[in-house]
């Protein structure tokens, strides 16, 4: 990422780092491209953060103790080092938007480019969905994230750090320390009851940076860490870069995006960069892998590469309807090694050697703003709705995210319901996630036209699953006390005397591979038996139709020379990305529920459609069906209501 190579002329330049940010980006490229082959990959961004603290410290104390620091001088190298290729991506992508993206996809990329102008893409990122959602596919510039902190970093640090330098210089360490402390354990709290503040705010990762911080200064001339260093000698760097070794490749291998992180995690990919750093440059695996030219070459382009690899990738996976193969995976990466050698060779380089250093800075930073300015119009715009593009599939556009549940909610401890009010105190229990939720709808379309004899009653909870004892993983506290409460909440309820049916849907795929999945539906079977026995009728809903296909923006033809999107999946296909229902029928048997299949009432004998009469996306995403459809073509959830 960046910088490049600040200690280069400042003192010793250190190929190994560049090796080092090369691994760091290799990381990176991997897991966004081929995420299976390194599911832990994301921590690529981790030694990025260590590897500009331990570099822009070290810069800072050299000027500190030379007493020719200048902040406008420093300024200057970090916007003539980090601007030129930021603005390059940041127009092409939106000029690309222009001509293939919806109103609201447009709005989106506009929102984030204007954050990442201003450096606050990662606050802005945190206010929306997570890193590892399933929209995060679709952000060409959600990589910025990580830029935005690194760039608050270089805003707050200089002073923060004269600040301690001018106290006394003893007390730097001691700063650094206390200061990294703080931040880790807002980072350790934040995990389990904040976790998008710990990925991307600057507060829970500034321990990350002042890491390198702290080697920045344990590397200082005199410090008495490089005498112990010494004695280590070259049995004990080559140790040392065996621990980095293992420190790197354990989280490579065993973290995931279902991983509390950064939290604990975080520690071994910092203390990795922290191993191959203070080793030396002489030091074995510093001198032999990272300091290979194949590596320094690659470190010396990392900073361009990682902005351009993600926008290429995400913009494959648009032009192939939300699918990109392996091959289109691989010409984005060689596509963004080229993009990249060719800003560092004919931009950045060029920059650096100008002399006209200071001309070069002020257009750069007008660029930026306008180029903010205009990203932010394209977001109070609404993504130009009005653009040709937009025009042609604004149904698309309305269909993304049409829901009509009016969630209420559960707090830990009280089971809020949506009601419909029948004749009768006699009601049906609804208990499940979304999935449930998705078929109000069409109930509340039944009772509005004449109430029926049962009430209805929905306890339900986004992605929540009605299953015993079944929690979100690593994240007990979704939501306020977990969801296993909530179904021990519904769970009491439905022994209420009013209760004489209970109807089960959730997304039983998104579950099957939580841990406790096969234990909770073994509970489940037992408390289904339990509900029949007290003469309560028991229905288990399977999963609607899903898959890609189905989700409103991959509908869109977004080139003319791309081929046409689907409207009818074959059957067989969507039953295959059923894995669940072996499990959810074997359920249904025995305890003997009524088992309800929405394939047979939306779909033929040989294929489900993705569109409905009128060309209009039936789904809001891969596997929810739009308000519309629901009311329209739900018909099987009458059986429930029926007396």
């Amino acid at each position: 990422m960046n910088p490049a190579a600040q200690l280069r002329h400042e003192h010793d330049y250190r190929s190994d780092i560049d090796g080092l940010r090369a691994v760091a980006v290799i990381c990176v490229l991997l897991y966004h491209a081929f995420p299976h082959w390194l599911p832990g990959g994301f921590i690529g961004v981790d030694l990025f953060f260590v590897i500009s603290g331990f570099l822009i410290t070290g810069l800072l104390l050299a000027r500190f103790r030379q007493r020719r620091f200048s902040l406008l001088d420093f300024y200057q190298r970090r916007i003539l080092r980090i601007f030129p290729v930021l603005i390059i991506v940041l127009v092409m992508c939106l000029l690309y938007g222009w001509f293939t993206l919806l109103a609201s996809e447009y709005a989106q990329l506009g929102s984030l480019a204007a954050g990442g102008a201003a450096f606050i893409a990662n606050e802005i990122l945190r206010q929306q969905t997570g890193y590892f959602d399933l929209t995060a596919a679709s952000k060409p510039l959600l990589h910025l994230w990580s830029l935005g902190i690194e760039e608050q970093y270089y805003i707050l640090w200089p002073g923060l750090l004269a600040l301690l330098w001018g106290k006394k210089h003893r007390h730097v360490l001691a700063g650094l320390l206390l200061l990294g402390l703080g931040s880790f354990v807002l980072n350790i709290a934040w995990v389990y009851h904040s976790p998008e503040n710990a990925f991307y705010s600057l507060p829970s990762r500034f321990w990350e940076l002042l890491a390198g911080s702290v080697l920045a200064w344990l590397h200082q001339p005199d410090n008495p860490w490089q005498s112990f260093h010494a004695k280590l000698g070259k049995h004990g760097a080559l140790w040392q870069g065996w621990l980095a070794c293992a420190c790197l490749v354990v989280p490579l291998v065993l973290i995931n995006p279902d991983s509390l992180f950064p939290g604990w995690w975080a520690l071994l990919p910092v203390l990795s960069a922290w191993l191959f750093i203070d080793a030396g440059p002489h030091a074995p695996f510093n001198r032999i892998l990272l300091s290979n030219p194949l590596m320094v070459n690659i470190g010396l382009i990392s900073y361009p590469l990682y902005l351009w690899h993600w926008p290429l990738l995400v913009f494959a996976r648009q032009a192939g309807n939300g699918y990109i193969s392996p091959a289109a995976r691989l010409i984005a990466l060689i596509a963004s090694v080229i993009l990249a050698w060719c800003s560092y060779r004919f931009i950045e380089q060029p920059i650096r050697r100008s002399s006209y250093r200071r001309q070069i800075t002020l257009l750069l930073i007008a660029m930026m703003v306008s180029t903010g300015l205009g990203a932010w119009w394209i977001y109070l715009s609404d993504g130009f709705p009005e653009r040709h593009m937009a025009l042609r599939y604004d149904a698309v556009d309305d269909a993304m995210g049409d829901w009509d549940y009016p969630g209420i909610g559960f707090d830990g401890r009280h089971l809020r319901s949506n009601v419909l009010r029948g004749h009768s105190h006699d009601e049906v229990l609804f208990l499940g996630d979304s999935h449930m939720e998705q078929y109000w709808p069409r109930l509340k379309s039944l009772y509005e036209d004449a109430p029926g004899y049962f009430t209805l009653r929905f306890a339900t909870f986004d992605g929540c699953a009605s299953l015993p004892g079944l929690n979100r993983p690593n994240s007990p506290e979704f939501p306020a006390g977990g969801c296993a409460l909530l179904y021990q909440a519904a769970r009491t309820y439905a022994n209420s005397a009013h209760v004489k049916r209970i109807v089960i849907d959730n997304y039983w795929e998104r579950y099957q591979n939580w841990p406790g999945f096969s234990t909770a539906m073994q509970a489940l079977s037992k408390d289904i038996l339990g509900w029949q026995a007290r003469g309560i009728h028991v229905y288990i809903i399977m999963t609607n139709p899903k898959g890609r296909f189905f989700v409103p923006q991959n509908q869109v033809r977004r080139l003319p020379f791309l081929a046409p999107t689907i409207t009818q999946m074959p059957r067989r296909w969507v039953e295959k990305n059923l894995t669940a229902s072996s499990q959810v029928k074997n359920l249904a048997q025995s305890t003997h529920a009524t088992l309800i299949n929405p394939l047979n009432y939306l779909c033929t004998q040989q294929s489900c459609p993705t569109v409905n009469e009128d060309g209009d996306p039936i789904n809001k995403d891969s596997d929810h069906l739009r308000p519309e459809s629901a009311e329209d073509q739900a018909t099987f959830i009458d059986q429930t209501v029926l007396p």
